[in-house]
């Protein structure tokens, strides 16, 4: 009987022209055919696509049922579940109408992946689909430009106040503005963070402006001085170091000097903090008692660099805070010089004390290029670095940039 039923099956195989194996390799063929239809490729600018299920080149062969894949790739669409094309291609195999009505069914659900194919394109991505723009693009990097001189100075001038510099205008004879000058004084940290992020927002990452049509390098083109570093200068355990610099760009200057304290300047202080006794009581609605419990109040915390070392409570209400705290005094005179003749003489300067281990005194501008100004015309700058520090120990030394008296030297 089984033998008569096989025959049987074969024989209507025949009618048919496709075996079981063969009408499921139709149906997948039907299926790769999608992405080389003219529309797709019209639409996705490409004749075909590299992978679609296995395979879907040209000139490409279907591979047997036995290694076809369980689904299209990227999609997750089941082709092999037996619920489905094996349904269809038993269907095939018993009569043409059948395999018609098996088509539809296939088609039902190859339509939904051609139109998704035709939205994602070969790449898997839909095409017009929102793609992500926080990478910057050429604009977002490039330099600021401005129409105008007096454009670039207001602009400079706002931010450089929003950022906590001290910048005022530049006038010539005729009281026109020609740029800007500023005076930066504390940490060198603090000073060079400052002037960095307007230099970013203003060069961006090619480094450079454009005003009035004109593009202005703000690397350095024209004149870079480091002058004098001392270092490793001591007394006792404190230690310091000093330097000048000088830095002439095209639009940009500042010229300056700094102290920094390396090492040392440390002593043990011990603070003692009275507070004051309260107390505090929480009325409860409904039978419920008033909860009071004692407390303290202190009117300031332990200084920076000490710790709480023991803490009396209420009544008595004390803490005491202990620690090694640096207690340094840096004063610092920045002093620029110029030739009158041939005679050198003192341009502009300024003096500053502070009690934090870091120091900088720093003139700068922001000018028309060609324009003379104070700083361009300064032969050079002499740093004067006096620190001191606990149990006497005191540093001093000069260092400077450019030309200088020989008393700097």
């Amino acid at each position: 009987m089984t033998g008569r039923l096989e025959r049987k099956q074969a024989r209507t195989n025949s009618e048919h022209g496709a075996s079981a194996d063969g009408t499921r390799v139709a149906v997948m063929a039907e299926l790769a055919e999608v992405q080389r239809i003219p529309a797709v490729a019209e639409m996705t600018g490409k004749r075909g696509c590299t992978r679609v299920g296995y395979t879907t080149e040209v000139d490409s062969r279907y591979r047997s049922a036995a290694t076809r894949p369980k689904s299209i790739r990227g999609i997750g669409l089941p082709l092999s579940k037996e619920t489905s094309i094996m349904n269809a291609n038993d269907s095939m195999g018993r009569s043409s109408t059948g395999r018609r009505e098996a088509l539809r069914k296939v088609t039902r659900r190859v339509i939904p992946v051609a139109l998704l194919t035709l939205m994602m394109g070969c790449g898997g991505e839909i095409d017009g689909a929102y793609k992500s723009t926080t990478e910057p693009s050429d604009d977002q990097t490039a330099g600021m430009s401005f129409a105008t001189a007096e454009e670039a100075w207001s602009w400079i001038a706002r931010r450089a106040t929003e950022l906590g510099l001290d910048v005022s205008p530049k006038e010539d004879a005729e009281g026109r503005v020609v740029g800007l000058s500023g005076l930066s004084i504390g940490s060198p940290a603090d000073v060079a963070e400052k002037h960095a992020q307007l230099m970013r927002e203003i060069g961006g990452a090619e480094r450079a402006v454009r005003i009035a049509g004109k593009r202005f390098s703000l690397a350095s083109e024209r004149e870079s001085d480091l002058g004098t570093t001392t270092q490793a200068l001591c007394s006792s355990d404190l230690c310091t170091s000093h330097e000048s610099f000088r830095n002439n760009y095209l639009v940009y200057r500042e010229i300056g000097s700094r102290t920094n304290v390396t090492a040392g300047g440390f002593e043990f202080r011990r603070q003692t903090i009275q507070g004051q006794p309260t107390v505090d009581c929480f009325d409860p609605p409904g039978p419920i008692p008033i909860i009071c419990r004692n407390t303290c109040s202190f009117s300031e915390d332990c200084a920076a660099g000490l710790t709480q070392e023991s803490f009396q409570p209420h009544p008595v209400c004390r803490k005491t805070c202990s620690g090694n705290v640096r207690n340094v005094t840096l004063t610092l005179t920045a002093q620029a010089y110029e030739f009158v003749g041939s005679v050198l003489v003192p341009s502009f300067g300024q003096t500053k004390t502070t009690h934090d281990p870091s120091l900088e005194v720093k003139f700068w501008e922001w000018v028309v290029p060609g324009t003379d100004t104070a700083i361009s015309s300064a032969a050079g700058l002499c740093g004067s670095h006096f620190t001191s520090g606990p149990a006497g120990a005191v540093v001093s030394g000069n260092s400077h940039t450019g030309t200088v008296p020989s008393s700097c030297l």
